[in-house]
């Protein structure tokens, strides 16, 4: 944890998202940062235990083995992790912790599960036991070999995102969410970031995310906190054609909540 580097980021993002002017909805390519991108893949970490899956919670039901996103996309649980903050040398039954591919190139490889689980599904533990449900303990998105400028030049009208908040589903089993950009977004045309915007909000769809993962950072960051609760290492993402959807803004007056 390095608190003066974190600090000097946020009071760059903080300058250069000063006068931000209202953005447009549409589709766009958004490159994501760490801190965002972890957020949703806490969700897609999430969505791969089993006990989600049997719930309808789930949008990875009945597509083990099936491809639900780019080749671009590989993610790891690793309950081993040297200094992984949710590392551990067992689960919550004792059994010894492992690496598992969750998606490897794309394929949907493994839901996590405790040794009930693998026994009902006739399959072998992935040690993810927790006290009630299996669940994942660091997350690892897998590097690619793109720096933040060579993604950016890629860009022909996009946005990028610096963090996000109030990630909300409307859907769990199909996996449609929204979630707000906060701290900096800023508007990129031909290549070029022309200036910060607000007001707008992600509305898509877990699976159409990982489809459209086109490029990956090289330059993986840790992520924990209140809205990333499960651990997670990621780089920068770009995902193509996201769907963004105008923001509402609600004020509290004498009859109650009303839309401005």
């Amino acid at each position: 944890f390095t608190p003066e580097a974190s600090a000097e980021r946020a009071a760059t993002i903080a300058k250069q998202a000063a006068n931000p002017k209202p953005g447009v909805p549409g589709n766009y390519d958004v490159l994501f940062s760490p801190l965002p991108f972890a957020n949703i893949l806490e969700s897609i970490g999430k969505a791969a235990s089993i006990f989600n899956v049997e719930s309808k919670l789930s949008c990875f039901a009945g597509k083990l083995g099936k491809k639900v996103g780019s080749e671009n996309v590989t993610l790891i649980d690793d309950g081993t992790l040297p200094n992984g903050f949710d590392s551990a040398k067992f689960d919550e039954e004792g059994v010894p912790t492992q690496r598992n591919a969750i998606i490897e190139n794309g394929i949907l490889r493994k839901y996590l599960h405790n040794t009930s689980t693998a026994r009902r599904h006739k399959t072998k533990t992935t040690a993810n036991a927790g006290l009630v449900t299996p669940l994942p303990f660091n997350l690892i998105f897998q590097n690619g070999n793109f720096n933040k400028e060579e993604m950016i030049m890629g860009v022909k009208r996009g946005l990028i995102v610096t963090n996000v908040w109030y990630t909300r589903f409307q859907n769990y089993e199909s996996g449609d969410f929204s979630t707000i950009p906060r701290d900096g977004m800023f508007l990129v045309e031909n290549g070029r970031v022309v200036g910060p915007v607000k007001e707008l909000r992600i509305s898509d769809n877990l699976i159409r995310i990982l489809q459209n993962v086109a490029a990956v950072g090289k330059e993986p960051e840790p992520v924990f906190g209140w809205e990333v609760e499960v651990p997670t290492i990621t780089p920068a993402v770009l995902v193509k054609g996201v769907r963004v959807t105008k923001s509402v803004e609600y004020k509290l007056g004498g009859r109650g909540l009303r839309a401005i």
